[in-house]
């Protein structure tokens, strides 16, 4: 064993895993602080390290607030009296003192190692800190390895949940090949010719190929570095019961899910039903995952007075302000597509374009 992670497991435990996993070879130990909140959840979240050949321990802190005793609390398990060539302690979790009891702790012991504090960062990156106590705290940034990188199935079983079965089809940037369910098919054609104006498995399907195109096109490079892959159709359980379902998800370097809700118009679309969903996927994912609800905007698929009361269901969601929506638009080299309506037009942002917004927020920095 070379190296000793110290982690604090909260309900937000994905977030831990990626500057573990870019570090941790098989065989290293990783120590964790546990609150008596998520005692109960730890055997689901080490599962995942010990697939990956990685020890495991832990520590009961009764208060996360008091830097003292975290420090204490370390100092005195028996792994820190072990050879190590480096100790990692990763600051994501916990309250917001308690990274300086990880500090005190890492200075205590900063004659017996390397002591490296690492912090994973929502831009799809990773924060290493050289010295935590000094005034002027000085730090490196580093990218994420995707073949290190937690994948879907993963990510749910840190939070107690399985994939029902395998998912109906699954992509990932490293494999050069093209999803089955998009060999020789043109995204928005394919939903303009389908039969079944109000299927909602042929818009889904439609949704996942367009996604896995714009990210397949050099251009959108940046983009595709910080996706570990999309999955068209995954099923979540939790025990015997499904949870949720997941239209397309876009899985992140950093262990955010984005969930691309399609709703083709096969149901009425409910806000209610849409907030409920959201709440489905926090608990099955984390609450650094975020819904997008996808609705097609291209007035060919349907007659006027339909088309019309989509644009006026898509005024009622852009005023919605806990989630977002994304337009499945015609393709375009537009910053805008606008569309008539009785009182004058709306303006709508082209699906190609809102998938770069949408990733542009996790773009590592610099």
């Amino acid at each position: 064993m070379k190296n000793l992670f110290i982690a604090v497991a909260t309900g937000q435990s994905v977030s831990n895993f990626p500057p573990i996993l870019q570090y941790a070879e098989k065989g290293d130990q990783v120590l964790w602080l546990v609150s008596k909140e998520v005692e109960d959840s730890l055997p689901q979240v080490v599962s995942v390290l010990e697939n990956r050949g990685l020890k495991n321990a832990w520590i009961k802190v009764s208060d996360l607030y008091a830097a003292k005793d975290i420090r204490d609390a370390i100092l005195g398990h028996d792994l820190l009296f072990g050879h190590w060539t480096s100790i990692f302690f990763i600051l994501n979790g916990g309250p917001k003192l308690t990274p300086i009891g990880l500090a005190l702790a890492g200075e205590a012991l900063s004659d017996r190692a390397e002591i490296v504090y690492l912090h994973g960062d929502v831009k799809t990156f990773f924060r290493r800190y050289e010295n935590l106590l000094s005034e002027n705290v000085v730090f490196s940034t580093g990218r994420y390895e995707r073949q290190r990188m937690l994948d879907l199935e993963e990510i749910l079983m840190v939070a107690g949940r399985k994939l029902e079965a395998p998912a109906k089809d699954v992509w990932c940037p490293a494999s050069q090949t093209v999803p089955k369910n998009c060999v020789g098919l043109d995204p928005v054609q394919f939903f303009l010719e389908s039969d079944s104006a109000h299927d909602g498995t042929s818009f889904e399907k439609a949704v996942f190929c367009r996604v896995v195109d714009f990210l397949s096109q050099s251009e959108n490079e940046p983009y595709k570095y910080i996706v570990k892959e999309v999955v068209l159709g995954a099923t979540l359980m939790q025990g015997p019961k499904i949870e949720a379902e997941f239209d397309v998800a876009i899985v992140l370097l950093n262990g955010t899910v984005l969930h691309l809700e399609c709703k083709s118009g096969k149901k009425k679309l409910k806000v209610k039903d849409i907030q409920s969903r959201i709440l489905a996927l926090e608990r099955a994912v984390s609450r650094i995952s975020k819904l997008y609800v996808v609705v097609p905007l291209i007035p060919e698929k349907y007659d006027d007075d339909n088309f019309k009361d989509r644009l006026y269901k898509w005024e009622e969601l852009k005023a919605v302000t806990n989630f977002k929506s994304v337009a499945f638009t015609n393709y375009t080299r537009s910053e805008q597509v606008c569309f008539k309506k009785n009182s004058g037009e709306i303006k709508v942002e082209p699906f190609e374009n809102k998938l770069i917004s949408i990733f542009s927020g996790f773009l590592p920095r610099g």
